[in-house]
């Protein structure tokens, strides 16, 4: 009796490690599926929003944002929902914002670039009658920490990429490149994300990565010579904020 006891029991113990390893290997497939969920989703989002901007200059001659007819011409845009004009000199908001800074507020051309695309029913992660800013109202929420801004990355003597850009970044306000604002995405995330849209390079090309901690590079100092490719595809911590060329096709 003992010895059927005993070898009962160790096919128990075998049934039990085979379920947890399915477990075990179910949890893995299911952190790798929302991994690759999160990249794809980011990419996606750019790629739409590249679509609305492109369709809303087709259809209305000027950017999103920089419209000076929008309070006649986009639906639901009135100052009741916080929506504005535009100035149509070409740039959405001014090029002169600081190294690391996005302007948050309703009434600038940086917000109004997200609310004239959704008052023409062009995106829709962000409400048009937004009268606050926050992400996920005022500006789209990312399938990481925080959100995108819009802002001109031609900022005299800093080293940006020209022409308009996208910043996923943690915080809805402040600088981006500080700790205490939660950056938006880890490394490794970031390299994958640059590699499928871009060169692969944390500060060349049309994809940027930048640290809290570095100006050229994401959780690698010095993008050129220490990198080489300026990401520590090592981290999975939070480190980086991204900017991203807006493509008009």
């Amino acid at each position: 009796m003992h010895k059927n006891m005993q070898g009962f029991s160790m096919v128990e113990f075998a049934i039990v490690m085979v379920i947890i390893g399915l477990l075990v290997g179910g949890a893995v497939a299911g952190r790798s599926m929302l991994y690759n969920a999160r990249i794809n989703g980011t990419i996606q989002q750019i790629l739409r929003y590249d679509a609305a901007t492109t369709m809303f200059k087709d259809t209305y001659e000027e950017l999103p944002g920089d419209l000076d007819t929008a309070l006649g011409r986009l639906p639901g845009c009135t100052a009741a929902t916080a929506c504005a004009n535009g100035d149509a000199n070409g740039l959405v908001g001014v090029a002169a914002l600081g190294f690391g800074n996005v302007d948050a507020t309703l009434a600038s051309e940086n917000t109004q670039f997200w609310k004239h695309l959704a008052a023409a029913s062009l995106i829709n992660e962000v409400n048009a009658g937004a009268t606050s800013s926050a992400f996920g109202e005022s500006h789209p929420a990312s399938e990481y920490t925080g959100g995108y801004f819009v802002r001109q990355g031609s900022d005299a003597g800093a080293s940006l990429p020209n022409g308009l850009l996208y910043v996923l970044r943690g915080a809805i306000d402040g600088r981006w490149l500080e700790e205490s604002l939660s950056p938006a995405i880890a490394p490794n995330a970031a390299a994958i994300i640059d590699r499928k849209m871009d060169d692969g390079f944390a500060f060349t090309g049309r994809v940027w990565s930048i640290s809290s901690a570095y100006n050229n590079g994401c959780g690698i100092a010095n993008a050129g010579g220490q990198g080489p490719t300026g990401y520590d595809e090592d981290s999975t911590i939070p480190t980086c904020d991204m900017l991203i060329k807006v493509k008009l096709k």
